[in-house]
């Protein structure tokens, strides 16, 4: 099964969107002032699990070598990033990709 996306909202105020894995597992994530957070939202009244917290500058850094050499475009964080976790098939996979991209920039 593809990953689904559940809740988006791209705009100034509060861009966040929740997104259903491949394996079923939802994630959420959340772009402020002061970064990017990446959960993974737990079944039943668990607490979120945290897989991934960088700060603004970090997550700039992240999106511009995610984006490469290519040319500039209108592309939000919040579009680059979601099209990402949508590629990754587990919360796991999410935590390693966002640790291991944050410590190549």
């Amino acid at each position: 099964m593809p990953a689904t996306v559940l809740t988006y909202r791209n705009d100034a105020d509060n861009p966040h969107c929740e997104i259903a894995l491949a394996n079923g597992e939802r994630v959420r994530m959340q772009i402020d002032k002061y970064g990017l957070v990446i959960e993974q939202q737990p079944a039943g009244e668990q607490t979120p699990a945290l897989l991934f917290k960088g700060d603004a500058d970090l997550v700039t850094d992240m999106c511009m070598a995610f984006v490469g050499s290519k040319p500039a475009s209108r592309q939000t964080a919040l579009e680059l990033l979601t099209s990402i976790v949508t590629q990754l098939p587990s919360a796991q996979h999410v935590r390693e990709a966002f640790v291991a991209a944050s410590k190549a920039v």
